[in-house]
């Protein structure tokens, strides 16, 4: 065997990998683990070549159409690096169709190194917040609100404690209550950034980066993980002890800001390909739905057509495993409950349109957010 796979760190995701033959050609086979949700999509590993001559395989993935949007993989980029070097997008997926019906789909996979690394998308770990605390050099603070499930420390990120009774404006954020949409991390990241860089003209923002912090560790997907999805977890105090804990905190925000908005960052179906785009709240009063409708008209003048999909104001009418009335979402429970304007957003795993999406991007989404919600 000519390449060794590894599974053995924080995030990683396959199941069934193999070496094996493909048209002739080496090819590693892997599924997508679904990690104890109905959905799977997160996958991430690394390779590591023991033959210095090895070409580097196919990347073969396994029951692509059972992927949450999947399709048949020719919309899909999933990312590869070399040696840890910066993260490549791979060229559009190649259908692979079985006589039974089933459908693979592969990528290939670049040559010139000896460690490769390759995830549906770019991945965002303790590393990168790591990464993001040192090059805003204590502009912002980290700290432990409370426990994960799973005995982890619940995080939280802020530009400031705030002074109760303080007429600043506030937002507060949520990322990855779905642990593999990767994407609403790089673009919290990105908002971030800006927001340490406005220093006291920004507004008190305090932001939960890991909602699913056991699901990111153990490289979940996490959508409608059991037993309930995190957000459809946002009722009376809390279906999980996250979401208690967070509630707690934006009781603490609220009391320290003058509130301004409550926004959750998300990505979409697997094959999507529309920029970011945003849900306004469905139901509650008439007041609620006007603020965040306003919001989202900020949102898509300062994203532009370069970011923002053409559709960019939705509502969200699709099926759900819970029902919303009595699992509500974090937005909905914010600004039904919390009378608070709040917004979701959600920003494409692959591009817009023919673009593919890299950090600089979702940085820049997030750059942009920042300036609007500082204006």
């Amino acid at each position: 065997m000519t390449w060794t796979i590894d599974t053995s760190f924080p995030g990683a995701n396959a199941c069934g990998a193999a070496l094996d033959l493909h048209d002739g050609a080496p090819a590693l086979s892997i599924a997508a683990d679904p990690r104890h949700g109905p959905e799977a999509l997160w996958f991430r590993l690394r390779l590591r070549r023991l033959d210095s001559a090895a070409p580097a395989p196919w990347l073969l993935v396994r029951g692509v159409d059972n992927l949450l949007g999947g399709g048949d993989g020719s919309a899909l980029q999933p990312v590869a690096r070399c040696e840890r070097g910066p993260w490549q997008r791979l060229p559009r997926g190649v259908p692979v169709r079985h006589a039974d019906g089933r459908i693979d789909s592969r990528w290939r996979l670049p040559d010139a190194a000896a460690l490769i690394e390759v995830a549906f998308c770019i991945p965002y770990g303790d590393e990168e917040l790591d990464q993001l605390l040192a090059d805003t050099r204590g502009r912002l603070h980290l700290r432990s609100i409370g426990s994960s499930e799973g005995g982890r420390p619940f995080l939280r990120l802020a530009n400031g404690d705030g002074v109760e009774g303080s007429q600043r404006p506030g937002l507060f954020i949520l990322a990855r209550q779905h642990a593999g949409e990767t994407p609403g991390s790089w673009v919290l990241d990105g908002l971030l950034r800006r927001i340490a860089e406005l220093g006291d003209d920004a507004p008190l923002t305090w932001a939960i980066p890991f909602t699913d912090c056991d699901g990111v560790a153990e490289g979940a997907y996490g959508k409608d993980r059991h037993p309930v999805d995190y957000n459809r977890a946002w009722w009376t105090m809390g279906r999980r002890h996250e979401v208690h804990c967070a509630m707690r905190d934006l009781a603490r925000w609220r009391a320290r800001c003058a509130p301004r908005l409550c926004l959750d960052l998300h990505a979409p179906g697997a094959h999507e390909r529309d920029g970011s785009y945003v849900f306004t709240t469905i139901g509650g009063s008439a007041a609620a739905s006007n603020a965040s409708t306003a919001w989202a008209e900020r949102f898509a003048a300062a994203l532009g057509g370069r970011f923002a999909s053409a559709r960019f104001i939705r509502t969200a009418t699709y099926p759900s495993r819970w029902p919303r009335d009595t699992h509500p979402s974090f937005t909905s429970w914010a600004a039904e409950q919390q009378h608070l304007d709040a917004l979701s957003l959600e920003t494409s795993y692959q591009g817009h349109g023919d673009t593919a999406f890299l950090e600089v991007d979702y940085r820049e989404i997030g750059r942009r957010l920042a300036d609007a919600l500082r204006s």
